[in-house]
């Protein structure tokens, strides 16, 4: 049996590369047009589509503008949809100048993010080239160490675990858990609010779906469903319920604590 099998194996192979041999010899491929008029403008292909900075960083970032032709001197226009940002309407190349440097400013609250779809005026465009990109930047708090504590995940895994908590040094009181349902390096952290007392508030976000990182999006709306979204404490002791989905339509019930072992404010 292993030597029919070897020899129809042998067999197919030669006929892949007879076939393939001769659209080879009769297929001839047409050559891909050249662009020989317009400005030929395009936005750099290593665009960073996601930037995050911290409250004292500028509000600011640069995108590369390129173009094909270069003999002569130009003007490219570049359109923007976002209210946030200020992007420049023109870009001017010299003669030989192949590449230019856009500079785009931006203003948004700490904590929130916002996004800029950038673009070549479409009779200046080169057909091979990225001709418009979205950009979202995140404006990020200073976060400081506020201590650990015990975490118990009453819904996906059973498990209790030591996790680092962390608090916002711009103020508001808002503090987060370092990856309490995510892989070590994913980056999704838990955030919560105490009050001046240092007693629960709320998690965060309130009334939109999160993304937790392990397959499922948490969803908190105390005042929608305020028999299963609560964020509660005594002392140092705290419980929480939310609803969480895999579908974006389908909700299920789930709960999870903390004890905050070091670090708690109210101490």
């Amino acid at each position: 049996m292993k030597k029919i099998n070897k020899y129809i194996s042998m067999v197919a192979l030669s006929a892949l590369a007879m076939a393939f041999n001769a659209c080879t010899d009769e297929c001839e491929r047409e050559a891909s047009p050249v662009q020989t008029d317009g400005l030929t403008a395009y936005i750099d292909f290593n665009t960073l589509t996601s930037l995050e900075f911290l409250p004292d960083d500028e509000q600011a970032f640069e995108v590369k503008i390129g173009r094909q032709l270069a003999t002569e001197t130009a003007t490219v226009h570049i359109t923007a949809e976002g209210e946030k940002f200020n992007v420049p309407q023109t870009v001017e190349f010299a003669a030989g100048e192949t590449e230019k440097t856009v500079k785009i400013t931006f203003d948004i609250a700490i904590g929130t993010s916002a996004s800029v779809k950038i673009g070549i005026e479409e009779s200046e465009t080169y057909i091979y080239g990225l001709t418009e990109q979205t950009i979202k930047v995140s404006r990020d708090y200073t976060w400081v160490s506020a201590g650990s504590l015990t975490f118990s995940d009453a819904t996906f895994t059973g498990a209790e675990e030591e996790l680092v908590v962390e608090k916002a040094k711009e103020g508001n009181n808002l503090y987060r858990i370092i990856e309490p349902y995510c892989e070590e390096g994913a980056g999704i952290h838990v955030q919560f609010t105490l009050d001046d007392n240092n007693n629960a508030v709320s998690l965060l976000p309130v009334g939109s779906l999160f993304d937790l990182g392990n397959g499922y999006q948490l969803y908190y709306a105390p005042e929608q469903y305020p028999n299963y979204c609560f964020f509660t404490n005594e002392g140092d002791s705290f419980n929480f319920g939310f609803l969480f989905t895999d579908n974006g339509s389908d909700l299920y019930v789930g709960s999870g604590s903390f004890v905050w072992n070091k670090g708690y404010p109210g101490k």
